[in-house]
């Protein structure tokens, strides 16, 4: 009895509202063995729909494979893949120097193969760690 009355109780959640998915859309294959940090990323190549019309299966391709997954095991990448991502650090060189400063490149000492600091000095060469951080030129007693 007491059984049946605490039934009663438990929410059954309404049919989730499945996220749109796209053809070409890069998405995290679920898996209950792993941890969510080793989920595969694949790409959506084909929706497979059940008998009822609605979309049950998913062809997932992957780095390694091409997989079926059902569509409650699929989980979008937040990133936009219809973007183009071909080279996104085109245009880097000119935002690290000025428009006016020559290409250091053709200042090189060519036994040597680098430039001296007084030169790099002169033309106003800012090195720019892979972090962003600027980095000074240090200053020496030229004795």
């Amino acid at each position: 009895m007491r059984y049946r009355y605490l039934g009663h109780f438990v929410q059954k959640p309404k049919r989730r509202i499945s996220n749109t998915f796209k053809i070409g859309q890069i998405v995290l294959i679920g898996s209950d063995n792993r941890k969510r940090i080793d989920w595969p990323l694949g790409v959506i190549t084909e929706f497979i729909p059940g008998k009822d019309k609605q979309v049950r299966l998913v062809k997932v391709k992957t780095s390694h494979c091409t997989l079926s997954r059902p569509i409650q095991r699929i989980y979008p990448f937040d990133v936009d893949s219809s973007k183009d991502f071909s080279n996104p650090f085109t245009g880097r060189e000119e935002q690290r120097r000025g428009d006016n400063v020559p290409n250091p490149s053709d200042l090189r000492d060519t036994s040597k193969g680098r430039l001296s600091l007084n030169q790099m000095k002169d033309i106003g060469v800012r090195n720019i760690t892979r972090t962003g951080r600027h980095v000074k030129i240090p200053e020496k007693l030229n004795l």
